[in-house]
């Protein structure tokens, strides 16, 4: 649902529900990260992250806007072995109560390896342990935002498992998300692959 200045998701979900192939997912010799796109995920299957990390996976999780979840006082006991964390500036505000997004950093940085705020055309915070890092965003023509949150973690979570360092992470993330955003739908127009060979990241 789409307005003016927002979107909303209308979700309907039925509590726990593990697809079948899961435990050979997590066994896939290819595989080297379970994503979670969405805290409500983790919140119905709490055993997600510990799966995951028998199964010498890293985690990445992207809390997603809840209304009913995203205050919860144990968001971040919950997400306790997250590699990770990828929320929008308001979703971090609204879990560290934190109205600064710097200071909200700083809050997610104490419970994260690795922080990746994004604040949409503004750009990104990236925290480290005591790194932090103010990514811009590329400037171009916004046609649709669909998609472009996931777009960003997509990007970031590439760089990462292909070994780049933590600014080129954040680079080629904001360029996937200004991909995502310059077009109607939620997929780029050039595959990470691309993006990287046409940016020499």
């Amino acid at each position: 649902m789409t307005g003016a200045e927002d979107r909303a998701f209308l979700s309907c979900r039925a509590g726990r529900a593990v697809p079948s192939g899961f435990p050979d997912a997590l066994a896939w010799e290819r595989a080297a990260m379970l994503h979670i796109a969405e805290y409500a995920t983790l919140a119905d299957q709490p055993d997600l992250v510990s799966r995951a990390k028998a199964a010498n996976l890293l985690v990445a999780l992207d809390p997603s806007w809840d209304d009913t979840l995203i205050g919860d006082p144990g968001l971040l006991e919950a997400c306790a072995g997250v590699d990770i964390f990828l929320p929008n500036i308001e979703e971090a505000v609204a879990i560290t109560g934190k109205a600064d997004p710097a200071e909200a950093l700083a809050v997610l940085a104490g419970h994260f390896p690795i922080v990746a705020m994004k604040c949409g055309k503004h750009g990104a915070l990236l925290g480290a342990g005591d790194i932090r890092i103010s990514a811009s965003a590329p400037k171009v023509a916004a046609i649709d935002t669909t998609g472009a949150g996931d777009l960003y973690a997509a990007g970031f979570l590439y760089g990462y498992t292909q070994g780049r360092d933590l600014p080129t992470c954040g680079r080629l993330a904001s360029l996937a998300a200004g991909e995502a955003v310059s077009h109607l739908g939620p997929r780029p127009s050039r595959s990470l692959a691309e993006l990287v060979r046409s940016h020499g990241l």
